[in-house]
Parts: C-alpha cells; sequence; structure tokens
C-alpha cells in the first residue's frame, strides 16, 4: 500500500524548503567579484546569476527529489512510464486508451492488406511480424496498471483480422510465451526486446510453413553468430526517472545486453551465397526493434531463414513509415525480394499517426479491396 499524499508533504516538502534555504546562502556567500568589475557595473548581476545557476541547480535538484519522493513513495515516475513489481517497467503506450482508436486500427489494419496485396501482384510474400506488447508477455508483472479494453484484446483482434484477409502473420505471443521460459525476451527498463526475443521470433517465423515457401526457391546459405561482447545498457524507460545526478543510486542497474555478429560461412564462390544473383531473398521493414543491431534481429532472421536479409528498417518512425518509404523507392526492382518481413509492434495499430505516409496502393483486379471492420 502507497504512502498518502499528506505524508509527501512531511518527509519531502518540509525537508526540501530547509534545503533548499540553506544551500541557497551557502551558494550566495561563496561568490567572488571579479577585480576588474565592480558592483556599479550592469555586468555584475549577470555574473552573480550564473555564479548562483552553476553552484545552485536548484531546479535539477527540485526535479531529482520530487523524481525520487514520486518513485520511492508512490512507485511511479513521469508520464508515459508504468512502474511494474521486481524492477519491470513498461511503456504507457501499452495501457492507455487512445482517442478515435478503432479508426486508427481500422485504417492501419487496412493499409496492411493493401501492402500486402500490392506485393502479392508483384510476386512477393509478406509476412507481417506482429510483436505482441511486453505488458502482455510479462503480465505476471504489472501488479495492479491494467490495460484499456482495447489493449487487452489488442493482439489477437488484430491477428484474427489480418489472418481472415489472407495475410501471413505467425502467433509470436504464443512464440515469446514458450521462449521466456527459457530466456528473457523483453528488457527490464526499456521498451525492446533482447536478442533472445528476437530470435525467437526469427525461429517461429522460419517454422511457418508459408514462410518457408516464400524463399524455397533461393539457394539456403549457411550463416553463423559468434557474441563479440557483452555491454551495459540503460533502457530507454529510465529517462523517465530524472534521478540523476543526486539519486541516481536509486536508479535500477544498466542491463547487460550481448552484442552478436551473423555472417555467411565460408562457401566456394560468392554466386553460392547469394542464388548466383545479385537479389537478395529477404528484405526487412519495421521499428527500432530491427533497426537496433544491438537486437540482432536481421542476423537472427539470416540464422533461422538461411536466406541473406537487407535491413530496411528505420528507427524512431514508427512501422509505416518505413514501410511507405520502401514501396515508394526502387527496393523492389534492385533487391527482388521473395520475402518482405514486416516487424510491426501491436500498439502502434492504435495509436494517431498523422504522419504517417499511406499513399492508396492500387492492385490488378479492383474487386479485390475488403473492407475491415473492426
Amino acid at each position: 500500500m502507497r504512502t498518502p499524499n499528506a505524508w509527501i508533504a512531511v518527509l519531502f516538502v518540509v525537508p526540501f524548503t530547509l534545503l533548499v534555504g540553506a544551500w541557497s546562502v551557502v551558494s550566495a556567500a561563496s561568490f567572488h567579484m571579479p577585480k576588474q568589475v565592480g558592483w556599479a557595473d550592469g555586468d555584475a548581476a549577470a555574473r552573480f546569476e550564473h555564479h548562483f545557476d552553476d553552484a545552485f541547480p536548484l531546479r535539477q535538484v527540485g526535479q531529482n527529489l520530487w523524481a525520487a519522493a514520486r518513485y520511492e513513495l508512490l512507485g511511479e515516475g513521469r508520464d508515459g512510464l508504468v512502474v511494474g513489481r521486481d524492477g519491470w517497467f513498461y511503456t504507457e503506450q501499452e495501457f492507455r486508451p487512445y482517442p478515435d482508436e478503432d479508426a486508427n486500427l481500422r485504417q492501419h489494419l487496412q493499409w496492411i492488406v493493401a501492402v500486402h496485396r500490392y506485393l502479392a501482384d508483384r510476386g512477393v510474400d509478406l509476412a507481417v511480424t506482429l510483436l505482441p506488447a511486453k505488458a502482455r508477455v510479462y503480465d505476471e508483472y504489472r501488479g495492479e496498471h491494467a490495460p484499456s479494453p482495447t489493449h487487452a484484446e489488442l493482439y489477437e483482434r488484430a491477428r484474427w483480422q489480418l489472418r481472415s484477409a489472407g495475410v501471413l502473420v505467425p502467433d509470436m505471443l504464443g512464440a515469446m510465451q514458450r521462449c521466456k521460459t527459457e530466456a528473457q525476451v523483453f528488457l527490464k527498463t526499456d521498451t525492446h526486446w533482447t536478442p533472445d526475443g528476437a530470435g525467437c521470433v526469427a525461429t517461429a517465423l522460419a517454422r511457418d510453413r508459408r514462410a518457408q515457401l516464400a524463399v524455397a526457391d533461393a539457394d539456403p546459405t549457411e550463416f553463423e553468430s559468434f557474441r563479440k561482447e557483452t555491454v551495459e545498457h540503460r533502457g530507454d524507460l529510465m529517462n523517465y526517472l530524472p534521478l540523476a545526478p543526486v539519486f541516481e543510486s536509486l536508479l535500477p542497474d544498466a542491463e547487460r545486453v550481448p552484442r552478436i555478429e551473423t555472417v555467411a560461412k565460408a562457401s566456394g564462390s560468392a554466386d553460392a551465397l547469394f542464388g548466383g544473383s545479385d537479389t537478395v531473398p529477404v528484405a526487412l521493414v519495421g521499428t527500432s526493434y530491427s533497426a537496433d543491431p544491438l537486437w540482432h534481429f536481421t542476423g537472427a532472421l539470416q540464422q533461422a531463414l538461411r536466406r541473406d536479409v537487407v535491413n530496411f528498417a528505420e528507427d524512431g518512425h514508427g512501422p509505416f513509415k518505413p514501410m511507405a518509404r520502401f514501396l515508394a523507392g526502387d527496393a523492389l526492382h534492385t533487391v527482388q525480394p521473395r520475402l518482405v518481413v514486416w516487424e510491426i509492434p501491436e500498439r502502434y495499430l492504435v495509436q494517431p499517426d498523422d504522419s504517417t505516409e499511406m499513399p492508396p496502393l492500387r492492385t490488378t483486379q479492383a474487386q479485390r479491396h475488403t473492407e475491415i471492420r473492426v
């Protein structure tokens, strides 16, 4: 049970006020006027103010103290962070309702189906890697926090709609729930998955029969992975806890993430590596889950599919803008992939996205348009 707000005034506000007063006096007393500047000069006030700001960073200290009080007494961070149990953090985007979320979901599902048909008309298969929310996979650490009704049923609802329209959407929720019994598939203090989570998803995709058929006519290539080093990673969700530098010790420890490199095994000829042509069998499009090499999704796909993968994912633009850019460019002509893997975290399906470039995609048969009902 959390401490009532009344206790915060006693435990935080009063000591903070006394500390501020004492520190301000000490900071002011430590100022020494330069010999070349007199008190009558207009520059004196500016110099004193600059010294006071440097010696007494009130705003920084106040932020740290208030953040420490909220975190320790109430188990909260800044808006955008959901603090779970046992050091697990979640993004609020996996919990909160959005205005017009049904309309957003309908629009995004329709566009995914349109992309599927656009690629199919050009002889390219699409596999949607719909990533389940971290709060869904690790729901046991959410504590008292529950997602909105839309989020609660979003994964199965979206996957059923897309599969009903003929889109290949393997069950990544089931795969990650199975994998998490053997390895951690999401970072505790970050929105992203671990390399083990990425490998789990890549393996699940490679086991799908339709995905296997999509690359069946491309010569397989054996890949091997090497762990180069282990790095300490500061989770992006810790940005919502402004505790440093005063209370930095309250922050969770940085998580250790292996940095993995994947390369094709030695072969007798370069043609053997890429099926005897300049084409690449698999194109990957998606978000930072795919774009950041630390998560090793490209390498995991190469090893699981036994095919080369070219990565068109982008960091910081969601899943839809990178796909729009991929289709608008000449990648389909130059790369000529047999399979496009589109990584989409489920939370993006209900978020408003005014910047999303979703041009109308024409198929060769107008009658193939299907209305997605949500």
